[in-house]
């Protein structure tokens, strides 16, 4: 069923127990709504190539939302030809609630740009972080990790997972970062992209020989 904007804000006001909602579309221009129940939500956008470029002011434009619940959020875009980037706007005393201390596991998949500054932003707050799952990192320039530590790296995360590795020098240059600070580390597993194009083995060397802050950390490569 397709429908617009407005049909949605409809229907969503008409359910205001509604815990999780999931929403896809192929196109998307704005989307703001109110759901004080709301503790689970997906957005799935996909603005692919078959798309004429003049329609390009008709893709996701915004999102704002106000979800005092909300538990998980999961916004994917698949356009070719351009970026979202998401803001966490809040009150002036969020920063001090608990939302981020509550979290312990953290799955973060960035195919464009702010990858750096998104996960050393979540990293700063996620004090109490354990696991970390990196799915995918696509980006053309080397990055320069923050010479500060993020406390969880010090104190709490035990477990790295990045998937669909491919040894460019920005993928390096931050498991290099996270294995030399992350003190409590134990087991750090990378998954090799699955493209025949890529060479398993020197990218393998590469991360053996990167220092580890941990000295009970297990390093696995896969």
């Amino acid at each position: 069923m397709l429908l617009k904007d407005e049909s949605i804000l409809k229907i969503l006001s008409s359910c205001p127990l509604l815990s999780d909602l999931r929403l896809e579309y192929h196109i998307m221009s704005k989307l703001h709504f109110v759901m004080p129940s709301l503790q689970k939500l997906t957005i799935v956008t996909n603005s692919g190539t078959e798309h004429s470029p003049i329609l390009l002011d008709d893709y996701i434009q915004s999102l704002e939302i106000s979800t005092p619940s909300l538990k998980y959020l999961n916004v994917e875009d698949f356009g070719s030809t351009f970026y979202v980037r998401v803001r966490i706007r809040s009150p002036s005393n969020f920063e001090d609630t608990s939302i981020y201390r509550r979290i312990v596991q953290l799955k973060l998949s960035v195919y464009r740009g702010v990858f750096e500054e998104l996960l050393i932003y979540l990293l700063e707050r996620s004090i109490n972080l354990s696991v970390l799952k990196i799915n995918k990192l696509t980006t053309l320039d080397c990055l320069k990790p923050s010479s500060s530590v993020p406390r969880c790296l010090l104190s709490s995360l035990q477990t790295l997972k990045w998937r669909e590795y491919t040894g460019t020098c920005a993928e390096k240059e931050m498991v290099s970062y996270l294995l030399k600070h992350a003190l409590c580390l134990k087991t750090a597993k990378i998954f090799a992209e699955s493209s025949g194009l890529f060479e398993k083995q020197p990218k393998m060397d590469d991360l053996f020989s990167m220092p580890r802050g941990s000295t009970t950390c297990m390093l696995v490569f896969d």
